[in-house]
C-alpha cells in the first residue's frame, strides 16, 4: 500500500512540475490538458495533495481565468466521487455486520416470531435506507443483504410453523366454554401471516399452509361443539365454516351442528354446497331448505304484447267491453285486430274498449299461460271455457277455466294510464262484479300500459265465498298466492323448535352481515312460530300491524323520526324473502312495502298537523284504528286531552268522487282537513258526506 502511494504522489509532483513549466513557456492550452488527465485518472492521491492542486489550478489565472474555473470544476467532482465512493464502502460495510449479527441473533433458540420480525424489520429499514441514499449503489447493497435475506425468510417459516403448531394444540386443548377464544386465536395467526408476508414476501406459500390448518381446526370445532348462540351468529364464525365446508363436511356429527345451521343462513353460498350432502331430518337440512326457499323467489308478473292477440281474442274483448260499436266493427268483419279498431273508433271510446274488454282477455291469457305456477297445478290439461263457447257458437260461461273439478274465474283490475298516479294503490282493486258463484277468483293486477303492451302481476287466488256479497271490488289482500308456491315444510316439531330457539338467542350477531339481516331473522321466527301455532299468517295480518304499530307509536308521544325508523323496519321485513308464505309483488315490490312508502309515511310525516275538532290544537290526539278494508281506507275511534272524543273517525280513505273526476288516494288526516262528519276532504272540496 505504501508503494503505491509512494507511486501516485511521484507521478502527481511530476505532472504538476510539467505544468508549471508548459505555462511558463505559456503553452497554456497543454498545461490544462495535462492537469485534467491528472485529476481524472488519479483518483487515490487527490485528496492527499489537493492543497498543491489548488496551488497549480490557481497559476492559470495569469493566462486564463475560464481554464483556472473549468480546472476547479473538475477537481470538485473528483473530490466528491472519492467522498461518496468512501461512503458507499462504509454503508456497505455497516449493513454487512447489521447482516452477520442478525443472522446470529436468528439462531437463537428462545428467539419468537415477533421478535424475529421487528428485528427483520429493523434490517429492512436500514437497506431501504442506505439505498435510497445510495440509489446507484443499489444493487450492491442488495447482494449484501441477500445471504440475510434468506436467513430471515428460513427463520420465519420454521418459528411460524412452529406457532401454527402450538396454535393447533391450543384449539384442541379448549373445552365448549372456551370456544369463545377461537375466533381470537386465528386472528392472531393471521395477523403473524400478514406480517410475515409483509416482511417476506416469499414465506406467503409456507404462511397459506399454516393458516389453513389452523382456521380449518378452528372450523372443526366450532361447527361440531356446542356453541353459544352468539358466537354461532357471530358472521366471522359463518365465513370460517364455509370456507372450510368440505372438511366440515367428513364430520361424524355434522348434521346436528347449529353453528353450521346458521352459516348456511348467513351464507347462499354455502348453502349450495351443503344441500348436495343427502341430509336427512335435523336442523342442518331445515336451514338448507329455507336458504333455497329465500334463493327461490318467484316472478309472478310479466307484459303481454298487444301484436300477440289473436282475432279470437279480440272478439272475446269486444263482448266483454259491452260496446254494442265495438262488437258490430268485429262481427262485420270492419275491424280484425287493434289497429283496425284505432282506426275506426274515436280515441275515448277505443281507450274504454282497452281497458273495459282487452285488459280482461289479457289477464285470462296470463293466467293460462302460466297456470301451473299460478294454480299449483302441474301436468294437467285445461279449458279455455270462453274460447270453446265461441267456437261453438255458445253463450260465454260463468268459468273463465276448467281444470278437472277446479274451476276459475279471472278478475282484474281496470288500467287508466291518465289516473294511474292520482288514484295510487285503489288503482290496483280487482274488479269482483259478474263473479261465478262456484269458482276460485284469480286475481291479475295491470300496473302499466302502452298502445303495444300490458304489464301485469299475478295477486293470487281466492274463494268467491270470501267476497263479501254485494261488493264490486276487491283488494288485493283478499287474494293468496297458492301454497305451492311458499315453503314446503318437511322438517318435525322439535327441529323446527329447534329452529326457533336458535333464531330467538342470535342477539347481536345476525346484524353483522348483510345477507341475513335482523328483519330477516324476525320474519322467518313470526313465520315459524306461525307454523307451530296452526295460525294462517297473511299479508293483510302484517298490513294491519303496520298501520296499527304505526298509531300507536305517534298516539303514544313517538315523534316523526321514530315513526321513520319503525316504518323503514316494516319495509324491510316487507321484502325479506324468509317469510314462508309467499307474498305477491307489485311492480316488482310486495304491495305492503308500498302501503308504507305511499300511505303510511305520509301519515306519519303530517301527524303534527292533525288538529282536534274540539279544541283545535295540534298534537294532543290519539288515534286508535278499529276498522281497516282491503280497499285501504282506516276509520277508527279520536281521543283528545281536552276530553273530545269520537268513534267514527276517518284516517285514511280516498275521495268520493268517480276516477274519471278526481278519485285520489291517499287522503290522509293532517294532510286533508277533518269533516264535521268525520271524514276527510278532498283537495277537489269533496267529502263522503257530500254523496247525500
Amino acid at each position: 500500500m505504501s508503494s503505491i502511494s509512494e507511486t501516485t504522489s511521484t507521478t502527481i509532483e511530476g505532472t504538476l512540475g510539467e505544468v508549471a513549466e508548459l505555462l511558463r513557456v505559456v503553452k497554456p492550452a497543454e498545461a490544462e490538458a495535462r492537469m485534467e488527465r491528472l485529476i481524472t485518472a488519479q483518483s487515490g492521491g487527490l485528496r492527499t495533495h489537493e492543497a498543491r492542486l489548488r496551488t497549480a489550478i490557481s497559476a492559470f489565472r495569469f493566462h486564463s481565468k475560464k481554464r483556472m474555473s473549468r480546472l476547479n470544476g473538475l477537481l470538485e467532482e473528483a473530490l466528491a466521487s472519492i467522498t461518496q465512493a468512501e461512503q458507499i464502502e462504509q454503508a456497505a460495510k455497516t449493513l454487512s455486520e447489521q447482516g452477520e449479527k442478525l443472522r446470529q441473533w436468528l439462531s437463537s433458540s428462545v428467539l419468537t416470531i415477533q421478535d424475529a420480525l421487528d428485528a427483520a424489520t429493523a434490517f429492512q429499514s436500514a437497506c431501504l435506507a442506505v439505498e435510497s441514499q445510495f440509489k446507484e449503489a443499489r444493487a450492491s447493497f442488495r447482494a449484501v443483504a441477500a445471504p440475510t435475506d434468506l436467513a430471515v425468510r428460513i427463520r420465519l417459516v420454521e418459528l411460524l410453523q412452529a406457532q401454527g403448531t402450538a396454535t393447533e394444540a391450543k384449539l384442541r386443548g379448549y373445552d365448549d366454554s372456551q370456544l369463545n377464544l377461537v375466533l381470537g386465536v386465528v386472528r392472531n395467526i393471521k395477523e403473524l401471516r400478514s406480517r410475515c408476508v409483509e416482511v417476506c414476501p416469499e414465506t406467503g406459500a409456507e404462511a397459506e399452509l399454516v393458516i389453513d390448518g389452523v382456521s380449518r381446526l378452528a372450523a372443526e370445532r366450532l361447527a361440531t361443539s356446542a356453541v353459544s348462540p352468539e358466537l354461532a351468529w357471530n358472521a366471522e364464525v359463518a365465513s370460517l365454516i364455509q370456507e372450510h365446508a368440505l372438511q366440515v363436511r367428513t364430520l361424524s356429527n355434522v348434521a346436528e351442528s347449529t353453528t353450521l345451521a346458521v352459516a348456511v343462513l348467513l351464507w347462499p353460498a354455502l348453502s349450495e354446497k351443503v344441500r348436495q350432502w343427502e341430509l336427512s331430518d335435523g336442523v342442518l337440512r331445515l336451514a338448507c331448505d329455507l336458504s333455497a326457499y329465500a334463493e327461490a323467489k318467484p316472478c309472478l308478473e310479466g307484459v303481454t304484447r298487444l301484436e300477440a292477440l289473436s282475432h279470437d281474442d279480440i272478439v272475446l274483448a269486444g263482448k266483454y267491453s259491452g260496446n254494442r260499436t265495438v262488437q258490430n266493427l268485429i262481427d262485420r268483419g270492419g275491424a280484425r285486430d287493434l289497429e283496425g279498431l284505432r282506426s275506426r273508433l274515436e280515441s275515448r271510446e277505443f281507450n274504454t274498449f282497452m281497458v273495459e274488454g282487452v285488459q280482461p282477455r289479457v289477464a285470462e291469457l296470463a293466467f293460462s299461460h302460466n297456470i301451473e305456477r299460478f294454480a299449483g297445478i302441474e301436468g294437467a290439461a285445461f279449458v279455455d271455457e270462453n274460447l270453446r263457447a265461441l267456437r261453438d257458437n255458445d253463450i260465454l260461461p260463468a268459468d273463465d277455466f276448467t281444470v278437472g273439478v277446479r274451476r276459475f274465474d279471472v278478475k282484474s283490475n281496470r288500467h287508466y294510464r291518465s289516473n294511474a298516479d292520482r288514484v295510487g294503490l285503489r288503482g290496483f282493486q280487482v274488479h269482483v262484479h259478474n263473479r261465478s258463484p262456484r269458482s276460485e277468483l284469480a286475481g291479475i293486477v295491470f300496473t302499466a300500459s302502452s298502445p303495444t303492451s300490458l304489464h301485469w302481476a299475478f295477486v293470487g287466488l281466492c274463494p268467491e265465498s270470501s267476497i263479501p256479497v254485494g261488493r264490486d271490488r276487491a283488494g288485493p289482500y283478499l287474494f293468496s298466492l297458492p301454497s305451492s308456491l311458499s315453503f314446503p315444510d318437511r322438517s318435525s316439531t322439535p327441529t323446527r323448535l329447534e329452529m326457533v330457539a336458535l333464531l330467538r338467542d342470535c342477539g347481536s350477531g345476525a346484524h353483522e352481515t348483510s345477507t341475513f339481516r335482523a328483519t330477516d331473522r324476525a320474519s322467518l321466527l313470526r313465520s315459524l312460530d306461525a307454523i307451530s301455532r296452526g295460525e294462517d299468517l297473511t299479508e293483510r295480518a302484517l298490513w294491519d300491524e303496520a298501520t296499527t304499530e304505526l298509531m300507536e307509536l305517534r298516539s303514544s308521544g313517538g315523534d316523526a323520526t321514530l315513526g321513520r325508523k319503525l316504518l323503514a323496519r316494516k319495509k324491510e321485513e316487507a321484502e325479506s324473502a324468509f317469510w314462508l308464505f309467499r307474498m305477491a309483488s307489485i311492480g316488482g315490490r310486495p304491495l305492503l312495502s308500498r302501503w308504507v312508502d305511499e300511505v303510511l309515511s305520509k301519515l306519519n310525516e303530517h301527524w303534527d298537523r292533525i288538529s282536534c275538532p274540539g279544541c283545535r290544537q295540534l298534537g294532543r290526539l290519539s288515534l286508535r284504528p278499529l276498522r281497516i278494508t282491503d280497499a285501504g281506507t282506516v276509520t277508527g275511534a279520536i281521543s283528545c286531552k281536552c276530553g273530545f272524543n269520537k268513534a267514527g273517525g276517518t284516517f285514511i280513505t280516498h275521495c268520493w268522487q268517480p276516477a274519471v273526476v278526481c278519485g285520489r288516494y291517499p287522503l290522509v288526516i293532517g294532510a286533508q282537513a277533518l269533516c264535521d262528519c268525520g271524514g276527510l276532504r278532498c283537495e277537489c272540496g269533496v267529502c263522503r258526506c257530500d254523496r247525500h
